[in-house]
């Protein structure tokens, strides 16, 4: 028998043998139905129960990870040196000054500008000789819906920082930058790569390093998504700019951890003292109309904010530049006018603005411009502060812009509207009149009367959980001083400017100006804040 037979005949047998079990199976089907039918039912629900057994295990061994995971990464300890308080400076009163960016619209219905912290940050860096430092948030000139960028923000403090390495070889920069401006992927933008190739050493911020402040939705990306690889080649468009590198699917997935390096940062050396801008400023194209505030601050005090950035470096895997010992050394000068000065970073913002509030009384007035206004504690101490009848005035971002998107006014116009109901005669609101830009300036100040002093608290850190409760990196200052200050009627000064709409130029609206939110909405801000599921 030759092979092609051998196998015909085990061909054969193969197919009898199946249809044998096929016809055995009708019979036992048809056995099963008639004679044994309860029996048959009773098997294929034990199976069927097995299989439900070992789904609700699998099930609840995921749920029990994700909230393990959640619990966890929502509370676990932060990298030593972040929440920090530096000690105080003191600080003499030409060695500090508030520097404001502001859109408005004019008595002929001209939209306006008088932005200068930009032009102040390009200007060190022209005088700088030994080292430079920067730290923000957004830092590209993306556009996207139409939007086209005012100034080039990104581009030209690129072209600026390039000149500077390429004139001063030796001058030391370092650049920390927020990962969200390359999609959390491994690709640069064009600004970023400019700056690779000058020398300019980039630290990306390792924001896995810091809590969830969206737990759920991180636990679950965490255990699925987090070890994939950064990737350099994406399919998807930029949610912060479709002229910028496309994301992957892992990057994209990351934009929902809402977790930033919220800071807003700039260092550098004047005649062997250092220079430092702290404040809320991103250079950002879409943010070049943004109303902004920084302040300027010489001498040791930016030995200070050396320490704090080293931390976020460290913490990131990567290192600052030595910075020289003679800027460490501050050169002594004859004191004036002086203002108590303190750096906060994160959580630390809570616990002094909580006890400025605290510290209050009937008498007392409180100053509040934000971007966001959210935070549940916040609220309850504002709230506390009306009781003892300390007078409030807030004026806020009526949030419906955000880079060409339309927004709900959610936050801002459900606390508003719950400030304004219960105590509507201690707290007064009004809206900045904003017309496709933001109004990004977060500046805190009280006015204790019977001490005839006053505190200023101000920086990048919004009046939000995520801002105040250890989620994001954030910088703020806090300045002591007596009220009648020159610093301390400068600040309150550039607040009634606003709120009155002096000179003509309508930079803030009534409270009326806008719909409050219905009740649902509300409650859905409430909602939101509490699961940390928003990007406020």
């Amino acid at each position: 028998m030759s092979i092609k037979h051998l196998v015909i005949f085990f061909t054969y047998c193969w197919l009898f043998f199946v249809l044998l079990l096929s016809y055995k199976f009708v019979i036992i089907k048809q056995n099963n139905k008639n004679m044994f039918k309860s029996e048959y039912e009773e098997v294929l629900r034990n199976r069927r129960n097995r299989r439900l057994k070992r789904l609700k295990t699998i099930l609840t061994v995921i749920l029990v990870a994700i909230l393990v995971v959640a619990i966890f990464y929502s509370n676990k300890p932060i990298p030593v040196g972040l929440d920090s308080q530096s000690q105080e400076f003191i600080t003499n009163d030409d060695d500090l000054n508030l520097i404001a960016d502001l859109s408005y619209i004019d008595s002929a219905g001209q939209k306006m500008q008088e932005h200068k912290i930009f032009d102040t940050i390009l200007d060190y860096i022209d005088k700088a000789e030994q080292y430079i430092l920067l730290d923000y948030h957004l830092f590209n000139d993306g556009h996207n819906l139409g939007m086209t960028n005012s100034r080039l923000l990104a581009e030209e403090l690129t072209n600026k920082l390039v000149e500077k390495k390429q004139s001063m070889p030796d001058i030391k920069i370092d650049f920390i930058y927020d990962p969200i401006n390359t999609g959390y992927t491994n690709t640069f933008t064009t600004e970023l790569g400019k700056l690779k190739r000058a020398g300019i050493n980039l630290i990306p911020v390792n924001l896995n390093k810091l809590r969830d402040s969206n737990p759920f939705y991180s636990a679950a990306w965490r255990l699925a998504l987090s070890w994939f690889g950064g990737g350099d080649k994406g399919f998807f468009n930029n949610p912060l700019g479709d002229t910028l590198p496309k994301v992957t699917f892992r990057g994209l997935a990351a934009f929902p951890n809402f977790k930033s390096d919220y800071r807003s940062v700039f260092l550098a050396d004047n005649n062997s003292r250092l220079i430092s801008i702290i404040g809320s400023f991103n250079p950002h194209g879409l943010s070049a109309d943004n109303s902004n505030i920084a302040w300027l601050i010489k001498g040791s005090f930016g030995t200070a904010v050396y320490d704090s950035e080293a931390v976020v470096a460290t913490m990131s895997g990567n290192g600052l530049s030595y910075l020289p010992d003679n800027l460490r050394k501050e050169n002594t000068t004859e004191k004036n006018e002086y203002y108590r000065v303190k750096l906060l970073t994160e959580g630390e913002v809570q616990s002094v603005l909580d006890k400025a509030i605290k510290e209050t009384t009937g008498v007392d007035v409180i100053y509040i411009t934000s971007f966001y206004l959210s935070d549940r504690h916040v609220v309850s101490y504002l709230k506390s502060a009306a009781k003892k009848g300390v007078s409030i005035k807030i004026l806020l971002d009526p949030n419906k812009d955000y880079f060409g998107y339309h927004k709900s006014g959610l936050p801002n116009t459900a606390v508003a509207k719950e400030l304004v109901k219960k105590f509507g005669d201690q707290i007064s609101v009004r809206w900045c009149n904003t017309t496709g830009e933001q109004y990004h300036a977060n500046l805190f100040i009280i006015v204790y009367k019977n001490q005839e002093t006053a505190k200023i608290i101000s920086g990048s850190a919004n009046l939000t959980a995520k801002n105040l409760h250890n989620y994001n990196l954030t910088s703020n200052i806090v300045i002591d001083s007596v009220s009648q200050s020159r610093l301390v009627q400068e600040a309150i000064s550039y607040f009634d400017k606003l709120w009155s709409n002096q000179d003509g130029r309508q930079y803030t609206l009534d409270y009326s100006a806008f719909k409050q939110p219905w009740f649902l909405q509300t409650w859905g801000y409430r909602l939101a804040e509490w699961t940390g599921f928003c990007s406020y």
